[in-house]
């Protein structure tokens, strides 16, 4: 400045604790705690001088491109399904990226800066990336992947008039968590208030029919499980079936001159 010392102004939501400010006769200069730049300090920011009522102020605005490595911590992943983790690096280029779990570098299933989870991930396992650059100096992100999948499958039943039938639907344990377990029936979806639903104590599903009666008039239909760990992230089981084979059918013979009676029983399928 022109003789006088000059005021900084700092980027809106800041605080002093983040900037050293060194003023001297005509120089005022603004240096980051600890020489430490991340890309949070990314913005405006205004030096201003006063000289007695008539001002001049400059700004500068700084962007900086912060090294860096990310990963969601925890990766949900659909037992059935194959799921693609992808590490962000921010910063210059480094010269390499590696996955690792339990301290051994993965090599399969590996493209740029993403890896593929391949059926039968297990688990809980802990993945790593690591970015490393032409200096030596590298950084490490770790994601947690939290598989779902279902223990018991709901299984196709075929009964006759004279029986109930049930569908069961378990889930298998998880270091994630269930937000809740719902049928479907074709595309409509069933909750728990459906008198026909059982939720059980370890937040499973089972289905039952209500009556015999229910059974008949149902006939065929398709039933499937849906278990969902975030409102946007869900697993739905196979689908089963529900048929009725037939209802029993009898007629009676009498043999008047032998004084006995006969009794057939038959089957008949219900379309």
């Amino acid at each position: 400045s022109r003789g006088l010392p000059a005021e900084w102004s700092l980027r809106p939501g800041s605080t002093d604790k983040n900037y050293v400010i060194t003023s001297g006769s005509t120089t005022s200069v603004l240096s980051f705690a600890d020489n430490k730049v991340t890309q949070d300090n990314n913005g405006e920011y205004t030096c201003k001088a006063d000289y007695g009522g008539d001002t001049e102020a400059d700004t500068l605005s700084l962007i900086q491109n912060v090294r860096g490595v990310t990963l969601a911590e925890t990766t949900l992943k659909k037992g059935t399904e194959d799921t693609t983790i992808t590490c962000k690096v921010g910063g210059d280029s480094p010269q390499s990226v590696t996955w690792s779990k339990d301290g051994k570098e993965i090599t399969e299933n590996v493209a740029d800066n993403t890896l593929t989870l391949k059926v039968g991930t297990e688990d809980g396992e802990e993945y790593q990336c690591t970015a490393t650059w032409s200096d030596d100096k590298s950084l490490t992100a770790k994601t947690t992947v939290h598989v779902y999948a279902f223990q018991t499958q709901p299984s196709s039943v075929a009964e006759a008039f004279a029986y109930t039938a049930s569908m069961t639907c378990e889930t298998k344990p998880t270091k994630g968590a269930f937000l809740r377990i719902t049928w479907k029936n074709g595309d409509s979806s069933l909750d728990w208030t459906d008198p026909n639903v059982v939720k059980t104590d370890k937040g499973n599903g089972q289905f039952t029919y209500k009556s015999i009666r229910e059974v008949l008039l149902l006939k065929k239909q398709s039933y499937s499980c849906v278990a969902y760990a975030t409102e946007a992230f869900s697993i739905e089981s196979e689908k089963a079936e529900f048929t009725v084979q037939g209802v029993i059918s009898v007629e009676t013979h009498v043999n008047k001159k032998e004084k006995s009676t006969d009794c057939d029983s038959a089957l008949i399928p219900l379309l």
